[in-house]
């Protein structure tokens, strides 16, 4: 299971590289601040969508993919209105999925827009993000795994003990590189 979990988030890296170009684009566009941020929260949420499409599942119901980093991504890139964007289309699509883990996948979805979104905003008055701080952001998006304790606590614990070392490293590695690549396009 966990080499197909990292399978997945190799996937959603490849999607949120795609992403950073179409960033790029609206960051250039001549629109206002609110439009732009509309825009990405589109634009993380159809991230998210994608990666919807390739679960993994660990039991009956409970699916892991790469939605999280994307949600939490738009939310701290995009603002608030792409934060409630992308929070409402991914958790929906979440919801309708189902199954047993319906709830704390949403609960999670909710969380990394949250956390995304706090993220950045700790760090709005200094310039643009770097390596440490992306690093930072990474390790702090990664703590919406914590709503998989919603689960029956022997699943959670399992879940939690053998991919959480595997979600904090992709989601410190996925931010360090796909902000670096936003960091570019604002360039």
């Amino acid at each position: 299971f966990e080499f197909k979990f990292i399978v997945s988030l190799i996937e959603a890296m490849g999607i949120l590289a795609l992403i950073s170009l179409v960033y790029g684009v609206i960051v250039r566009m001549n629109l206002g601040s609110n439009i732009k941020s509309v825009l990405i929260g589109l634009l993380f949420s159809s991230a998210a969508l994608l990666a919807m499409f390739t679960p993994v599942e660990f039991a009956p119901g409970i699916i892991f993919d790469g939605r999280a980093i994307m949600v939490g991504l738009g939310a701290a890139f995009g603002g608030l209105p792409a934060a409630v964007i992308v929070a409402i289309f991914a958790g929906g699509a979440r919801l309708f999925i189902g199954g047993a883990g319906a709830l704390s996948g949403t609960v999670g979805i909710l969380m990394s827009a949250l956390l995304g979104y706090l993220w950045m905003r700790a760090y709005a008055r200094s310039t643009r993000p770097k390596f440490v701080k992306l690093a930072a952001g990474g390790a702090f998006i990664s703590l919406e795994f914590l709503a998989i304790f919603i689960l029956p606590h022997d699943i959670a614990i399992g879940l939690f003990l053998n991919l959480y070392p595997i979600i904090i490293t992709s989601f410190i590695l996925i931010t360090v590189i796909l902000g670096l690549l936003i960091e570019r396009e604002h360039q």
